[in-house]
């Protein structure tokens, strides 16, 4: 057998200001507040993503449970137009404990055993889909994962962690 030597004059060492910028998306939502209620049916559009932005996952930290009494109206889902559990189904993320207070992204976008993610080469959102009203949880909803096109910063334009 033959050696194959393919590293040759074709490695290109990329510095800190080119490498892939790592980055955590998140947002507080308070469907305490009056104005932000919701009923099933509804899009919660939580996270703006621009693109070039390659998802890890995703997680639901239930700061405050809902209360409601409705038997699915505790259950949300997580994730964007092209599928909306995709990164949590119903199965995943229940509002009403708080005794699991991080619901995990494990589902098709998620990447916490499975190591998928989602490529976003438009800019898009990530979504929350409640399955009941939320008139009283508190959660905050987080992506992480990289921005591929590291002098694209200006594309996030948040202004914070709340809603």
């Amino acid at each position: 057998m033959a050696l194959k030597d393919f590293a040759l004059g074709g490695t290109t060492l990329v510095s800190d200001q080119g490498k892939p910028n790592f980055v955590l998306l998140q947002r507080t939502i308070d469907f305490g507040v009056t104005a932000n209620s919701v009923v099933s049916g509804d899009t919660v559009q939580c996270l703006n993503v621009p693109a070039g932005f390659l998802s890890s996952g995703a997680a639901v930290e239930i700061q405050t449970v809902e209360a409601t009494t409705s038997a699915a109206g505790t259950l949300i889902q997580l994730g964007d137009g092209a599928d909306v559990d995709g990164y949590l189904t119903t199965s995943m993320c229940d509002l009403s404990t708080i005794a699991t207070n991080i619901c995990n992204s494990t589902s098709a976008y998620g990447a916490l055993n499975g190591y998928r993610g989602k490529f976003y080469s438009a800019a898009d959102t990530i979504d929350l889909f409640p399955q009941g009203t939320l008139n009283g949880a508190k959660v905050r909803v987080g992506v992480w994962g990289f921005m591929l096109d590291p002098g694209n910063d200006v594309a996030f334009g948040l202004d914070g962690d709340s809603a």
